[in-house]
């Protein structure tokens, strides 16, 4: 599954001495015209990785395959329907896109 969106967030950009301090990203995706955010966190070479490569307002794609990313539907407090991605597992992955024309 592949599912575009931006970066709107990247905590601890400048890095942290501790290396165990996790670089979450923020991705804001727009899907069958519904908004929704994925949050995938890194630490130590994979932050590293993250913090040279990414910065916020890129276009990416974010790459899972069925078992790792599902969008589904759940229900809120109130009994409404609210879209909902449940990530599983380490098998995500980003890749830089250009942005499109409008």
């Amino acid at each position: 599954m592949k599912l575009r969106g931006e970066i709107i967030s990247i905590t601890n950009e400048e890095g942290s001495a501790d290396a165990v301090v996790p670089v979450i990203v923020e991705v804001l995706v727009s899907r069958r015209n519904t908004n929704f955010s994925i949050r995938m966190s890194y630490i130590e070479e994979d932050a590293e990785k993250i913090r040279a490569t990414y910065a916020r307002g890129d276009v990416v794609e974010v790459h899972g395959d069925e078992f790792t990313l599902k969008i589904g539907t759940t229900k809120d407090s109130l009994g409404r329907l609210v879209n909902d991605l449940t990530c599983h597992g380490t098998g995500i992955s980003l890749l830089k896109k250009a942005p499109k024309d409008n």
